[in-house]
């Protein structure tokens, strides 16, 4: 899937982060993502949905859907400065083409630690 906006992308993102916990079997999820807009979108209504963009309308119904059949769920906002560890993982995935559920035992030397603040520890 492509995307020019990152509104839609970001929000495909967290969808597929919703299937993904529940394949997994997961009931009680937190979901954090660094965009005001995708965290407010998500956090919309049922009748608010039809007066989104036409082109996140069907994501963001997805994402509610998935989202009703877990038994908690909450989508936060992170600051990008705190969310230093999922952008290494990421990193590393791409570098090391590793897609999907990652094992943590697969990860070698170049995932630095990170402290919750964001700064690397040396």
């Amino acid at each position: 899937m492509s995307h020019c906006d990152p509104l839609p992308a970001e929000i495909y993102a967290v969808c597929t982060s919703a299937a993904a916990a529940k394949d997994l079997g997961y009931k009680n999820v937190v979901f954090q993502c660094d965009s005001l807009n995708v965290v407010a979108t998500l956090k919309s209504t049922s009748p608010e949905i039809h007066n989104l963009h036409y082109n996140i309308q069907d994501l963001v119904q997805r994402f509610s859907s998935m989202a009703a059949n877990l038994n908690l769920w909450e989508i936060i906002w992170t600051p990008r400065s705190c969310n230093r560890v999922a952008h290494l993982v990421a990193q590393w995935a791409n570098r090391n083409n590793k897609f999907w559920v990652i094992d943590l035992a697969s990860f070698d030397d170049s995932l630095q630690l990170v402290n919750a603040d964001g700064h690397v520890v040396v």
